[in-house]
């Protein structure tokens, strides 16, 4: 059982390191790609029942509004 404390600790490296390349992926500054990923999983968590996967689902949303966000005229913006 020593190996669940391990990766506990190890799961703000690994986001660290997630917000990190896409941060380069994007060309975006961290703290856009962290306001992001939170907005996206603050949202995913008021309508979840099941949480399990909250924070994966976050990144493929962040990342696809990322992606559109990149081939959008520069005046368009998101509302929601």
């Amino acid at each position: 059982m020593q190996k669940a404390p391990a990766r506990v600790q190890s799961q703000p490296v690994k986001w660290q390191s997630l917000v990190q390349s896409l941060a380069e992926e994007f060309s975006c500054p961290i703290s856009n790609i962290e306001q992001i990923l939170w907005r996206e999983r603050h949202q995913l968590e008021e309508e979840a029942r099941i949480k399990d996967f909250i924070p994966v689902l976050a990144v493929k949303q962040a990342r696809h509004y990322l992606k559109m966000a990149r081939l959008a005229p520069p005046n368009t913006h998101r509302t929601s």
